[in-house]
């Protein structure tokens, strides 16, 4: 997680077109967690959107708390029109934790087998190549998530 702050504390490229964040999130945090690195993460996050980058995540809804969570986040982000979220729901869906950050940096993260809420473990990928084909695996996922809807309203 760590790793994932100092991704998107980095410069924003001038060009508009290349103001992007591609995120998928790991299930398995209570409602009731608080982590410095994570609040950090969520506040950088918060900037970003705030400036204008076009967030793209899709979020792993495996219990209540997930879904709570994501609610808020809704209601936090729903003025921006440059957020958008999916999601797989299910006890079965597990994917990385992927943070593509402006075409520059790609970031994989796994949980770890003994206790799944650490993700100690992350590989960077500064590629072209390598960052291309993650996040066409990103997109794969895009299109294979569903959208949410709550009340009258569907985010994706």
């Amino acid at each position: 997680m760590k790793a994932n702050v100092k991704i998107l504390a980095l410069k924003a490229p001038r060009d508009r077109l290349k103001k992007y964040i591609l995120s998928t999130r790991v299930s398995f945090w209570p409602i009731i967690e608080d982590a410095a690195p994570r609040n950090e993460f969520r506040e950088l996050l918060t900037q970003k959107i705030k400036e204008g980058f076009r967030v793209q995540r899709i979020w792993q809804i495996h219990n209540a708390d997930d879904l709570k969570r994501l609610e808020l986040y809704l209601e936090k982000y729903k003025t921006y029109d440059n957020y958008s979220v999916k999601c797989f729901v299910g006890k079965s869906a597990f994917i990385p934790e992927v943070l593509s950050f402006c075409g520059r940096v790609v970031s994989v993260s796994i949980p770890q087998s003994e206790d799944p809420r650490r993700l100690t473990t992350a590989f960077h990928f500064f590629g072209r190549g390598e960052i291309k084909r993650w996040e066409d695996y990103f997109k794969i996922l895009w299109e294979q998530s569903a959208p949410i809807k709550i009340e009258n309203h569907i985010y994706y």
